[in-house]
Protein backbone atom coordinates (compact mmCIF):
# COMPACT_ATOMS: atom_id res chain seq x y z
CA UNK A 1 0.00 0.00 0.00
CA UNK A 2 1.21 3.27 -1.01
CA UNK A 3 1.51 6.28 1.83
CA UNK A 4 -0.77 8.19 0.54
CA UNK A 5 -3.76 5.38 0.14
CA UNK A 6 -2.36 4.74 3.91
CA UNK A 7 -2.40 7.99 4.99
CA UNK A 8 -5.79 8.29 3.03
CA UNK A 9 -7.61 5.37 4.97
CA UNK A 10 -6.27 7.00 8.48
CA UNK A 11 -7.79 10.11 8.07
CA UNK A 12 -11.16 8.39 6.87
CA UNK A 13 -11.31 6.26 10.10
CA UNK A 14 -10.30 9.30 12.26
CA UNK A 15 -12.75 11.52 10.56
CA UNK A 16 -15.43 8.04 11.10
CA UNK A 17 -14.73 7.87 15.12
CA UNK A 18 -15.46 11.92 15.33
CA UNK A 19 -18.39 11.57 13.77
CA UNK A 20 -20.00 8.77 15.46
CA UNK A 21 -18.79 10.45 18.45
CA UNK A 22 -20.59 13.31 18.17
CA UNK A 23 -23.53 11.67 16.95
CA UNK A 24 -23.74 10.05 20.52
CA UNK A 25 -26.79 11.49 22.38
CA UNK A 26 -26.61 13.13 26.03
CA UNK A 27 -28.63 11.49 28.46
CA UNK A 28 -29.82 13.73 31.26
CA UNK A 29 -30.63 12.03 34.10
CA UNK A 30 -32.09 14.50 36.22
CA UNK A 31 -36.02 14.75 35.74
CA UNK A 32 -37.86 17.73 36.89
CA UNK A 33 -41.46 16.40 38.39
CA UNK A 34 -43.38 20.06 38.79
CA UNK A 35 -44.51 20.23 42.18
CA UNK A 36 -48.36 19.66 43.04
CA UNK A 37 -50.67 22.88 43.28
CA UNK A 38 -54.36 23.29 43.66
CA UNK A 39 -56.30 26.00 41.39
CA UNK A 40 -59.59 26.11 39.63
CA UNK A 41 -59.36 23.96 36.92
CA UNK A 42 -60.23 26.73 34.26
CA UNK A 43 -58.92 29.67 32.37
CA UNK A 44 -61.66 31.30 32.38
CA UNK A 45 -62.26 33.10 35.80
CA UNK A 46 -65.00 35.16 34.98
CA UNK A 47 -69.01 34.73 35.37
CA UNK A 48 -72.23 35.67 35.29
CA UNK A 49 -75.66 34.16 37.09
CA UNK A 50 -78.54 34.79 36.79
CA UNK A 51 -80.65 33.52 39.99
CA UNK A 52 -83.78 32.27 38.90
CA UNK A 53 -87.16 30.78 41.07
CA UNK A 54 -85.76 27.22 40.06
CA UNK A 55 -84.91 24.01 42.13
CA UNK A 56 -81.99 23.47 39.65
CA UNK A 57 -80.80 26.91 39.53
CA UNK A 58 -76.98 27.05 40.45
CA UNK A 59 -73.75 27.66 38.87
CA UNK A 60 -70.35 25.42 38.97
CA UNK A 61 -66.98 26.05 38.87
CA UNK A 62 -64.20 23.09 38.33
CA UNK A 63 -61.51 23.13 41.37
CA UNK A 64 -58.43 20.57 41.57
CA UNK A 65 -55.34 19.55 41.58
CA UNK A 66 -52.84 19.15 39.25
CA UNK A 67 -52.34 15.58 39.70
CA UNK A 68 -54.59 12.58 40.08
CA UNK A 69 -53.73 10.52 43.09
CA UNK A 70 -55.55 7.46 44.64
CA UNK A 71 -56.56 9.22 47.57
CA UNK A 72 -59.29 12.07 48.09
CA UNK A 73 -57.83 14.99 48.72
CA UNK A 74 -59.42 18.65 50.07
CA UNK A 75 -59.56 22.09 48.89
CA UNK A 76 -60.11 25.08 51.19
CA UNK A 77 -62.20 28.09 49.36
CA UNK A 78 -62.65 31.45 50.98
CA UNK A 79 -65.63 34.11 49.69
CA UNK A 80 -65.79 37.80 49.80
CA UNK A 81 -68.77 40.16 48.57
CA UNK A 82 -69.06 43.34 47.46
CA UNK A 83 -72.97 44.18 47.87
CA UNK A 84 -73.46 42.86 51.04
CA UNK A 85 -75.26 39.15 50.41
CA UNK A 86 -73.69 36.81 52.85
CA UNK A 87 -72.72 33.12 52.29
CA UNK A 88 -74.96 30.43 53.94
CA UNK A 89 -78.27 33.41 53.75
CA UNK A 90 -78.01 34.43 50.66
CA UNK A 91 -76.14 31.80 48.64
CA UNK A 92 -74.41 28.37 49.60
CA UNK A 93 -71.36 27.39 49.07
CA UNK A 94 -68.81 25.38 50.84
CA UNK A 95 -65.52 26.08 52.18
CA UNK A 96 -64.38 22.91 51.97
CA UNK A 97 -64.34 20.88 48.70
CA UNK A 98 -63.34 17.26 48.52
CA UNK A 99 -61.42 16.05 45.33
CA UNK A 100 -62.06 11.81 45.09
CA UNK A 101 -59.47 9.32 44.51
CA UNK A 102 -58.75 8.72 40.99
CA UNK A 103 -59.69 12.49 39.92
CA UNK A 104 -57.93 15.63 39.60
CA UNK A 105 -60.80 17.81 39.60
CA UNK A 106 -64.04 17.65 41.05
CA UNK A 107 -67.38 20.99 40.84
CA UNK A 108 -67.65 23.92 43.40
CA UNK A 109 -71.25 24.36 42.95
CA UNK A 110 -73.02 27.97 44.26
CA UNK A 111 -76.06 27.71 44.57
CA UNK A 112 -78.20 31.44 44.87
CA UNK A 113 -80.99 32.08 47.15
CA UNK A 114 -84.09 33.18 45.21
CA UNK A 115 -86.26 33.96 48.37
CA UNK A 116 -83.35 35.51 50.53
CA UNK A 117 -81.75 37.63 47.75
CA UNK A 118 -81.98 41.09 47.58
CA UNK A 119 -83.95 42.34 44.30
CA UNK A 120 -81.96 45.12 42.20
CA UNK A 121 -78.73 44.02 43.76
CA UNK A 122 -75.60 43.34 41.28
CA UNK A 123 -73.09 41.64 43.60
CA UNK A 124 -69.69 40.66 42.82
CA UNK A 125 -68.74 37.15 44.56
CA UNK A 126 -64.64 36.82 44.71
CA UNK A 127 -63.63 32.92 45.20
CA UNK A 128 -60.49 32.14 45.72
CA UNK A 129 -58.53 28.97 46.28
CA UNK A 130 -56.99 29.46 50.21
CA UNK A 131 -55.26 26.44 50.59
CA UNK A 132 -55.77 22.37 50.89
CA UNK A 133 -53.67 18.90 50.24
CA UNK A 134 -51.29 21.23 47.93
CA UNK A 135 -49.90 24.47 47.73
CA UNK A 136 -52.23 27.31 45.66
CA UNK A 137 -50.78 27.65 42.62
CA UNK A 138 -49.70 30.90 41.84
CA UNK A 139 -52.04 31.30 38.74
CA UNK A 140 -55.67 30.70 38.11
CA UNK A 141 -56.06 30.90 41.94
CA UNK A 142 -59.62 33.79 42.64
CA UNK A 143 -62.48 33.66 40.65
CA UNK A 144 -65.00 36.43 39.71
CA UNK A 145 -68.81 35.79 39.88
CA UNK A 146 -71.39 38.49 39.17
CA UNK A 147 -74.46 37.37 40.69
CA UNK A 148 -78.38 39.19 40.46
CA UNK A 149 -81.58 37.46 41.01
CA UNK A 150 -83.76 36.99 37.95
CA UNK A 151 -87.14 38.02 37.71
CA UNK A 152 -89.46 36.94 34.69
CA UNK A 153 -90.53 40.30 33.04
CA UNK A 154 -93.76 41.38 32.40
CA UNK A 155 -94.31 44.76 31.12
CA UNK A 156 -97.30 45.27 32.49
CA UNK A 157 -96.63 45.03 36.24
CA UNK A 158 -95.01 48.23 35.67
CA UNK A 159 -98.22 50.35 36.07
CA UNK A 160 -99.77 52.70 38.57
CA UNK A 161 -98.60 55.38 41.08
CA UNK A 162 -94.46 55.26 41.71
CA UNK A 163 -92.84 57.49 44.29
CA UNK A 164 -90.17 59.53 42.40
CA UNK A 165 -86.94 60.90 43.31
CA UNK A 166 -84.92 63.23 41.36
CA UNK A 167 -80.36 63.79 41.66
CA UNK A 168 -78.61 66.15 40.08
CA UNK A 169 -75.02 66.04 40.80
CA UNK A 170 -75.71 62.58 42.93
CA UNK A 171 -77.10 64.35 45.43
CA UNK A 172 -81.36 64.73 45.91
CA UNK A 173 -83.10 67.56 43.53
CA UNK A 174 -85.89 68.45 45.98
CA UNK A 175 -88.27 65.90 47.55
CA UNK A 176 -89.98 62.69 46.45
CA UNK A 177 -93.16 63.13 44.45
CA UNK A 178 -95.68 60.85 42.68
CA UNK A 179 -96.27 60.15 38.93
CA UNK A 180 -97.90 57.92 37.17
CA UNK A 181 -96.80 55.16 34.75
CA UNK A 182 -98.51 53.40 31.89
CA UNK A 183 -97.51 50.02 30.52
CA UNK A 184 -97.36 49.92 26.57
CA UNK A 185 -96.11 46.90 24.54
CA UNK A 186 -93.21 44.30 24.23
CA UNK A 187 -91.99 42.32 21.83
CA UNK A 188 -89.17 39.87 22.32
CA UNK A 189 -86.87 41.47 25.18
CA UNK A 190 -87.39 44.81 24.59
CA UNK A 191 -90.60 46.92 25.48
CA UNK A 192 -91.43 50.40 26.75
CA UNK A 193 -93.31 52.22 29.40
CA UNK A 194 -95.04 55.85 29.26
CA UNK A 195 -94.59 58.52 32.34
CA UNK A 196 -96.81 61.56 33.58
CA UNK A 197 -95.77 63.73 36.10
CA UNK A 198 -92.35 64.09 35.83
CA UNK A 199 -91.07 67.36 37.40
CA UNK A 200 -94.78 67.74 37.76
CA UNK A 201 -95.38 67.70 34.14
CA UNK A 202 -98.17 65.84 33.46
CA UNK A 203 -98.30 65.86 29.43
CA UNK A 204 -97.08 65.37 26.89
CA UNK A 205 -95.79 61.74 28.87
CA UNK A 206 -91.81 60.57 28.45
CA UNK A 207 -91.69 57.28 27.31
CA UNK A 208 -88.90 54.87 28.75
CA UNK A 209 -87.55 52.16 26.67
CA UNK A 210 -86.72 49.10 28.55
CA UNK A 211 -84.50 46.29 27.72
CA UNK A 212 -83.83 43.18 29.28
CA UNK A 213 -81.55 41.15 26.90
CA UNK A 214 -78.83 40.72 28.97
CA UNK A 215 -80.01 39.06 32.04
CA UNK A 216 -77.26 40.74 34.11
CA UNK A 217 -78.11 44.13 32.79
CA UNK A 218 -81.50 45.42 32.77
CA UNK A 219 -81.07 48.46 31.01
CA UNK A 220 -83.53 51.62 30.15
CA UNK A 221 -83.29 54.59 28.04
CA UNK A 222 -84.92 57.70 27.25
CA UNK A 223 -85.85 58.32 23.64
CA UNK A 224 -85.28 61.96 22.21
CA UNK A 225 -88.70 63.73 21.91
CA UNK A 226 -90.22 67.15 22.87
CA UNK A 227 -91.21 67.70 26.26
CA UNK A 228 -92.83 70.60 27.19
CA UNK A 229 -93.06 74.54 26.95
CA UNK A 230 -91.30 76.51 29.54
CA UNK A 231 -92.74 80.24 29.82
CA UNK A 232 -89.26 81.65 29.64
CA UNK A 233 -87.13 79.29 27.67
CA UNK A 234 -89.43 77.84 25.30
CA UNK A 235 -89.64 74.07 24.01
CA UNK A 236 -87.55 71.52 26.70
CA UNK A 237 -86.30 68.73 24.97
CA UNK A 238 -85.30 65.52 26.84
CA UNK A 239 -82.81 62.93 25.89
CA UNK A 240 -81.17 60.24 27.52
CA UNK A 241 -77.87 60.49 28.99
CA UNK A 242 -76.91 56.99 28.86
CA UNK A 243 -78.59 53.98 30.31
CA UNK A 244 -80.70 53.44 33.59
CA UNK A 245 -81.84 50.48 35.15
CA UNK A 246 -84.80 48.21 36.05
CA UNK A 247 -85.51 45.42 38.36
CA UNK A 248 -88.28 43.24 37.19
CA UNK A 249 -88.33 41.59 40.94
CA UNK A 250 -89.76 44.65 43.08
CA UNK A 251 -90.41 47.20 39.62
CA UNK A 252 -88.05 49.55 40.24
CA UNK A 253 -86.88 51.97 37.39
CA UNK A 254 -84.10 54.08 37.28
CA UNK A 255 -83.32 56.37 34.04
CA UNK A 256 -81.10 59.43 33.60
CA UNK A 257 -81.81 62.20 31.23
CA UNK A 258 -80.89 65.42 29.92
CA UNK A 259 -83.53 68.75 29.55
CA UNK A 260 -82.15 71.18 27.02
CA UNK A 261 -83.77 74.45 25.72
CA UNK A 262 -82.50 76.13 22.44
CA UNK A 263 -80.15 78.15 24.71
CA UNK A 264 -78.65 75.36 26.75
CA UNK A 265 -79.27 72.76 29.10
CA UNK A 266 -81.09 72.25 32.23
CA UNK A 267 -78.78 69.69 33.41
CA UNK A 268 -78.35 66.00 33.48
CA UNK A 269 -80.48 63.90 35.87
CA UNK A 270 -81.16 60.52 37.42
CA UNK A 271 -84.39 59.45 38.57
CA UNK A 272 -85.39 56.87 40.68
CA UNK A 273 -89.04 55.42 40.44
CA UNK A 274 -90.31 53.18 43.19
CA UNK A 275 -92.97 51.41 43.64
Amino acid sequence: MTFKKSFFYTLFASLLFVGLASCEKEVNEDIITPAEAVKFATNNLTGTYSITNSATTQYVIPVGFTTVANFDRTVQLEYATTGGTVRGTHFNAPETLTIPAGQATANLVIVGNYSAFPAGVAETLTVKVKGGDAAVAPYNNTYTLKMQKYCDVDINAFTGTYTAQDYYDNAPDGGPYQVTITPGTATGTTGFVTMSGLWGVATPEVKINMDWTDASAFKTSIPTAPWYTHATYGQVTIKANGNGTFSSCNNTITINYEATVTAGSFGKYRTVLTK
